[in-house]
């Protein structure tokens, strides 16, 4: 079918997803620093110009805009309205320029200028408000500084030293990137940096940041040549994916499917998904989405999608975003996911990770359609990135500045997946199916290594997803294989292969130590322990929800790759370790008894693990625990089968120890705002020194703040605020208790779970990622 190339009417993301949260100062440079390495420059402009718009020349003279006003400003605010009204000068026709509301610094989380073309139906005015990133085509962030704030280069190395301001403002835009590829159906886009005298023009993709030299805005104008360059290309040249098809005729249709799929699923009693729910109130515009299918006569399967109910929230890397999408061949609901997967040597697309899943007959794994790379006509190339060819080669050596550090940019190429809808855990009705759902991932788990040979390596609470099986039950169904690896997982002879697992909340914590450790299978177990404990604590109803502030950090951000605060991983592993030691888990009482019985017993084999594996690594020679002990626990916790009987006896309990309806909404967000500042107020004197702070002085404190907010604290409260001292003194002396931990974890070993309280946990004493402190930080 020949469809019309519409210019770009593109869609909004779901509220929960469109905005991006981390924009004060502080995030924005922390953000900034787990892109360095991204960024490539500094590129001449000619060149620029020849490389990304090839064919179109510019005039030989042009009637520049006057930007005298925009080098007189006063400030930021000042700098935005001057530079839209230049920018607007008459001699683009079919442009419009909007420029941001005033918004105070440094929480602005849409950009300060931001103009689109002819098609983009946007007002034309220089006060309209906040652009709308589905709307516009290029961004601008506005700095005040006449510094060349955005990289300092010096002795030769780009991004060598670090400003404040210049850090920041790199965030800023990256947080733009982000979500500018988040709204809109783009291989890559634009940006431009101004300040009053110095300006830079970037162009990024999912592999990095190519940046040119700078140059003054007032005197050379390059920002205009930008745009009339970028409105005389074709929508490939300006960064769209010609493989979305703007369909707004078939909004009926697409409309009709999600009703039809919602009338069969609540005439057999079950449970719709939120995504689809929520489609027919959105107002976005449809696509038309092709996805790769070798059994297709055009070696495509359309399908319709409105706006992703998932995507990530970085601008490098994946780029995952997921659809509810209408199978135009089996006119079904199903799941489309478009992502960009790294590409290098042996690498395992999630399409062909799929493919043999189905091929081995393992269960639990998603009902695969068809998918694969993205090209802009069957065979042709595949979409890829580019910047990184320019990051390396003798062709850009003569421009480009040494990074340090080195340069990172990897090659990834567009991928599609087309598969059957599943629902998240959050919609489970109790904990018992919850078990039901954890024990099928055991399964898939085991089968995946043996009938296929692949390990998942990116366990986490949001790629557990489950459905009904034939007759109506729950079944467990584990996504995201595209961090799949062949077993075993050839990690150090494959130094080209990214990390093992992408999710900072989820990974093992021997992985976290050290990143060149060799996937195994119990990794993949231990990954599925954190994402049952991430989701016990915050979905399953339990009688302490401030466990969820205390470690908001560890249960509040787990949808990114890479955590946004320095030191991420050692605070990970702390807040492990000290799950494990169960100081943090001795408060927490679950509704139903035979899922706290579970999850006790699962903890204490976890911390077994480790208290021997620290033993083992740690201790002097007369504490080394003997090998066979260490190898049975390991056996015992790298056994999908081990932990599938285990949740088959827990099922086997009597059915009054099981709690109805004791999957809950999200409690991290039931924290009532008043209890806040309690909370935070012995949180912070307990941390001030709280290995020699008394528990009762400090309480009396909370106590004391809370009495002055004139707010009665439940008994709850208390007992947080009291455990989470105890804690804190419990850190001064237990290093002397080394060597009794030793023993009681032989003990563990030797004859199971130790009844009573839980050994204390034995600190690291040499050098390592977790610091000399990993054992019970808060």
């Amino acid at each position: 079918m020949d469809l019309p190339r519409p210019p770009p009417v593109l869609p909004k993301l779901c509220p929960e997803y469109s905005t991006i949260k981390t924009s004060s100062a502080d995030d924005c440079a922390d953000l900034s620093k787990t892109l360095t390495g991204y960024w490539v420059g500094l590129m001449p402009l000619g060149k620029m110009f020849e490389q990304f718009f090839p064919g179109i020349r510019l005039p030989p003279r042009i009637s520049c805009p006057d930007y005298t006003e925009v080098g007189r400003a006063g400030s930021d605010a000042d700098m935005r309205k001057p530079w839209a009204v230049a920018t607007l000068g008459g001699i683009l026709p079919h442009h419009t320029t909007i420029s941001t509301s005033s918004e105070p610094h440094p929480s602005r989380s849409h950009p300060d200028v931001a103009f689109g073309f002819h098609g983009a139906e946007l007002t034309p005015s220089t006060n309209s408000g906040p652009p709308q990133f589905s709307t516009f085509d290029i961004a601008c962030a506005v700095e005040y500084t006449n510094l060349p704030f955005l990289f300092q280069h010096q002795a030769g190395l780009f991004e060598h030293t670090e400003t404040e301001q210049g850090g920041e403002a790199r965030g800023r835009l990256a947080q733009f990137a982000a979500q500018h590829f988040r709204e809109q159906h783009r291989i890559f886009l634009w940006q431009v940096a101004l300040s009053r005298r110095h300006a830079h023009l970037i162009r990024w993709d999912h592999a990095g940041a190519i940046v040119s030299e700078g140059f003054d805005p007032v005197e050379d104008p390059w920002i205009f040549r930008l745009a009339w360059a970028y409105s005389r290309a074709s929508r490939q040249q300006q960064g769209f994916d010609d493989t979305a098809f703007l369909l707004n005729h078939h909004r009926l249709i697409f409309d009709d499917g999600i009703q039809r799929h919602v009338s069969h699923f609540q005439r057999q009693g079950r449970k719709v998904f939120s995504a689809v729910r929520n489609l027919p109130k959105s107002s976005s515009p449809v696509y038309r989405l092709d996805v790769t299918d070798e059994g297709a006569a055009d070696g495509v399967r359309p399908c319709l999608v409105g706006e992703p109910f998932y995507s990530v929230h970085t601008p490098l890397g994946r780029g995952t975003r997921v659809f509810v999408a209408y199978d135009l061949v089996d006119h079904k609901l199903r799941i489309v996911k478009d992502s960009w997967r790294p590409e290098y040597p042996d690498a395992l697309p999630e399409h062909v990770a799929l493919g043999k899943l189905v091929e081995a007959g393992v269960e639990h794994v998603p009902r695969f359609i068809c998918g694969g790379d993205v090209a802009e006509a069957p065979g042709e190339p595949p979409q890829v990135t580019v910047t990184q060819d320019l990051a390396t080669g003798e062709a850009t050596a003569a421009w480009r500045l040494p990074c340090a550090p080195r340069l990172k940019c990897r090659k990834f190429v567009h991928t599609r997946i087309l598969e059957d809808i599943t629902l998240p855990l959050e919609d489970l009705q109790d904990s018992r199916e919850l078990l039901v759902v954890i024990r099928d991932i055991a399964k898939a788990i085991k089968q995946a290594r043996r009938r296929a040979r692949l390990m998942h390596c990116d366990i986490t609470w949001f790629n557990i997803r489950w459905e009904y099986d034939a007759s109506g039950n729950v079944q467990g169904v584990l996504v995201d294989w595209d961090h799949a690896e062949r077993a075993p997982f050839p990690y150090v002879a494959n130094p080209d292969a990214p990390s093992a697992s992408a999710t900072w909340h989820f990974l093992p914590i021997r992985v976290m130590n050290d990143r060149q450790t060799v996937h195994d299978t119990v990794d993949d177990l231990e990954s599925l322990y954190w994402s049952l404990l991430f989701g016990a604590l915050r979905f399953v109803k339990h009688d302490n929800p401030f466990i969820l502030f205390g470690n908001r950090d560890f249960f509040s951000s787990a949808t990114g790759s890479i955590p946004v605060r320095q030191n991420g991983a050692s605070n990970f592993i702390n807040a492990k370790r000290g799950f494990l030691s169960g100081e943090r888990l001795a408060n927490v009482r679950w509704q139903s008894p035979n899922f706290q019985r579970f999850m006790e017993e699962l903890t204490d084999d976890w911390a077994c693990y480790y208290r021997l594996l620290d033993a083992k690594t740690d201790c002097h020679e007369d504490q080394l625990v003997p090998s066979h002990q260490w190898i049975s626990v390991r056996q015992k916790l790298s056994s999908p089968q081990s932990l599938i009987d285990r949740i088959d006896e827990a099922l086997a309990l009597p059915a009054d120890g099981w709690a109805d309806g004791d999957v809950v909404s999200n409690q991290l967000k039931k924290i009532p705002e008043k209890d806040i500042p309690v909370i935070e107020t012995a949180i912070s004197a307990a941390d001030l020194d709280g290995s020699h702070m008394s528990v009762d002085p400090i309480s009396g404190m909370a106590q004391m703040a809370a009495r002055r907010l004139e707010d009665p604290h439940s008994q709850s409260l208390m007992n947080f605020v009291t455990s989470h001292l105890k804690r804190q003194r419990s850190i001064a002396d237990i290093g002397s208790r080394a060597t009794s931990g030793v023993r009681a974890a032989t003990e563990t070993a030797e004859h199971g779970r130790v009844d009573g309280p839980r050994p204390a946990k034995i600190l690291r004493t040499g050098p390592g990622p977790a610091g000399p402190s990993s054992a019970l930080r808060q």
